[in-house]
């Protein structure tokens, strides 16, 4: 898509067969109707404003198409979080899996009816009785769950206003078995990004042993001071790439780059010391 008359290109390319799309994108994110419809008309003015400004970013290196289905996802997300709050699910829900921190999340945030929730998660390796005993779980450790009339406790809950993610938002848990494991391996990632130790549930024992594991890793990885910071803003401080890059002066498909590089080496430094336990930055 060209400079010349981009703004209006992406008017008809939105407004056109595309916003079918987005409308399907949006009643599978939300479920409820009524709120698809506030998503899609939220996504819409978003796109629209200031001449279809968050577009210019465009380099024709996609489809048209397929950028907007990426910008529109991120608008989504942070329509979810203005309307609900950004999700920040227990650890104890973090280990049972991505299914129940999903049922959590539609139940106790979004507030879905649980016919709603049934039906869509509902499958030939997933029976009613399953789902039903999740959700049975859930609103019992959580009486609050899904109640319209009571207030979601602000202990589940992250604002949008700049402050860092907690320790399970910034190395998200998808498969968790060994619970002790699972813990001192994320202290450990936490502890060695963050150059802290968070509150936890962890032993003195435990902790000392994660320390030892930490300074391991310094010694073996011997990232530079620009690195570990820039580690830390993206997945702990959680601020945005593009700012990173502003700050420290570097291209951003370099940081990027960088990051990946970072990341992967280290995963493998973790393995050599014996945690096999999946983890995503």
């Amino acid at each position: 898509m060209g400079n010349r008359n981009a703004e209006s290109d992406w008017s008809r390319l939105v407004l056109g067969d595309w916003v079918h799309r987005l409308e399907k994108m949006a009643l599978k994110r939300f479920g409820s109707q009524t709120l698809a419809d506030e998503a899609v008309n939220h996504v819409l003015d978003k796109l629209s404003a200031d001449n279809w400004s968050v577009l210019s970013g465009y380099k024709e290196k996609a489809r048209p198409t397929t950028y907007l289905n990426v910008v529109a996802s991120h608008i989504l997300e942070e329509f979810s979080r203005k309307k609900f709050g950004r999700p920040r699910p227990p650890l104890w829900l973090q280990r049972n899996g991505h299914l129940w921190v999903s049922l959590w999340r539609q139940l106790c945030l979004e507030r879905r009816a649980v016919e709603e929730v049934f039906l869509s998660w509902i499958n030939p390796e997933r029976s009613r009785e399953y789902i039903a005993s999740i959700v049975q779980t859930i609103k019992a450790r959580m009486p609050w769950c899904g109640v319209k009339e009571e207030e979601i406790p602000a202990s589940y809950l992250e604002s949008d206003s700049g402050q860092a993610y907690s320790l399970e938002e910034a190395v998200p848990v998808e498969h968790a078995e060994g619970e002790a494991d699972l813990e001192e391996l994320l202290l450990i990632i936490w502890m060695f990004v963050s150059g802290k130790s968070p509150s936890t549930t962890l032993t003195p024992q435990q902790l000392e042993s994660a320390q030892r594991v930490v300074d391991s890793l310094k010694e073996t990885l011997d990232f530079s001071a620009e690195e570990m910071l820039a580690l830390k803003l993206v997945y702990i401080d959680r601020v945005k790439q593009l700012r990173v890059a502003e700050l420290l002066g570097v291209k951003p498909y370099k940081l990027n780059k960088q990051l990946k590089a970072l990341v992967a080496r280290l995963r493998a430094a973790l393995e050599e010391l014996g945690f096999e336990k999946p983890f995503q930055l």
